[in-house]
């Protein structure tokens, strides 16, 4: 019996015995009042039902979250490794480990990897002490690490924003529950947390604006300029050792950018940074016999994804991945594809793209 029975009993015992000794007392109590009262305290009681009722189906959906998002972090390999390199450098963890130095696009992964938990406890899904009972201190060993502060955290402070607020509200619940493990220091936490706050707000220590990444349409004039992005990202993925090959691809590429940017078949976003270009990507408009997939046959193919290394980890990718997708929305596409890589597949995955196994393609 749980208390949600235990309440309905509750109240019923109350009322029963109620309902007795008016009767006995005023023997002309008029029936109709008397069922009036009883449907009232029905009511009471089906409200409350149903109020509990849907605390326990909120409690089972938190639940079953909690479930798959643990079962998921445990048998993640690579999680578990950044974990353990950055607990045992506390002494928190004695076990043997893989990772024997720092791994930053792993740890990039691990700290979004926790970003449902924030965003679902901002809705009012799932409550911050069952975060704190979750993760157990796993997600702030983590965070406070010195290298993952020195090389994450503090020059990425608006792409890690989700990860910042999270370590704060995680603070909050255990200085007011008392429950704040003996490895974190207060004083430096504290600190810490007002100073990328401060950094989240666009201002450095010294109160200067931070550098600023702007976004923008490419342009029939810079179809040169996406040329060299295009070969720099073909050069990065499958080398450049047939030169003679490279050469015929530029000259090709030249020629699509001048032909699709004309005729609009083609949009391309710049990421730039002071004027300089650091990223791209680009959006190509085609359309197919119609069908139940795609009903107006118009079909957006989202392609040469590409961010300069000294960018990457920052969230500039999938900022211009959402502009792409905002493009093909625009256009009124009904239908989305992408050649995914290993290191874009997370972000587009995170879109709700699906991995497709019923296409084929022959090369002549």
């Amino acid at each position: 019996m749980n208390k949600k029975h235990i309440r309905i009993i509750v109240i019923l015992l109350i009322y029963l015995p109620c309902v007795f000794l008016l009767n006995f007392y005023f023997e002309d109590w008029d029936k109709d009042e008397l069922i009036n009262l009883t449907t009232v305290v029905v009511a009471i009681v089906g409200v409350l039902y149903v109020v509990e009722q849907l605390k326990c189906d909120k409690q089972l959906k938190e639940a079953e979250f909690f479930k798959n998002f643990n079962k998921d972090y445990i048998f993640h390999d690579e999680f578990m490794e950044v974990y353990k390199y950055c607990a045992k450098k506390r002494g928190l963890y004695h076990g043997s480990s893989k990772q024997k130095e720092f791994n930053y696009n792993e740890t990039i992964k691990y700290l979004d990897y926790f970003e449902p938990l924030y965003i679902a406890f901002k809705n009012d899904a799932i409550r911050i002490e069952n975060i704190a009972s979750l993760v157990e201190h796993r997600f702030m060993i983590v965070f406070l690490d010195d290298e993952v502060q020195r090389e994450i955290i503090e020059p990425n402070p608006r792409y890690l924003r989700t990860a910042i607020e999270l370590c704060d509200e995680l603070y909050k619940y255990l200085k007011k529950s008392k429950n704040i493990p003996e490895w974190i220091d207060e004083e430096y936490l504290t600190r810490l947390l007002k100073q990328l706050k401060k950094l989240i707000n666009n201002k450095n220590r010294k109160g200067e604006k931070l550098k600023m990444i702007d976004y923008r349409k490419a342009t029939l004039e810079e179809a040169a300029l996406l040329t060299k992005i295009r070969m720099d990202f073909l050069r990065e993925a499958y080398g450049d050792e047939n030169k003679e090959e490279m050469e015929i691809i530029g000259y090709n590429i030249m020629k699509f950018m001048c032909d699709s940017l004309k005729d609009e078949s083609y949009v391309s976003w710049l990421a730039e940074d002071n004027g300089k270009i650091i990223a791209t990507n680009g959006i190509s408009f085609y359309s197919l016999p119609p069908n139940q997939e795609c009903p107006n046959g118009e079909i957006a193919n989202i392609n040469n994804m590409f961010t300069y290394p000294d960018y990457r980890g920052q969230g500039i990718g999938s900022q211009l991945f959402k502009l792409a997708m905002e493009e093909a929305k625009k256009r009124g596409c009904k239908k989305i594809t992408l050649d995914a890589t290993a290191l874009g597949r997370p972000i587009y995955e995170k879109f709700g793209f699906k991995k497709a196994d019923d296409e084929m393609f022959y090369l002549i």
